[in-house]
């Protein structure tokens, strides 16, 4: 196989890990406006409406958020760099 496949794999690979992180940071935002519907959807024999329940919903939330977007911004950075690695380097 040629070199070129291999920089544009790494690059395709990079920007699905972006798509993943991108998924990720969505549901987690969704978990951050909608605890309850977490709630029920994920463990319905929690009581949804509980103030420490919707707390704690709200922190899972952001944590996934916070994660994905680190995730985001290095996955993406990570394609674009292996993009122009490729055309510099080959």
């Amino acid at each position: 196989m040629p070199l070129e496949w291999f920089a544009h794999a790494g690059a395709i690979t990079d920007f699905a890990g972006f798509g993943f992180c991108a998924g990720i940071l969505i549901l987690g935002y969704w978990i951050v406006r909608h605890p309850v519907l977490f709630w029920e959807q994920f463990n319905p024999c929690l009581k949804p409406y509980g103030s420490l329940t919707l707390a704690l919903g709200r922190a899972i939330g952001s944590l996934w958020a916070f994660g994905a977007a680190f995730g985001c911004v290095i996955t993406f950075g990570d394609g674009v760099r292996a993009i122009f690695e490729h055309h510099w380097v080959g």
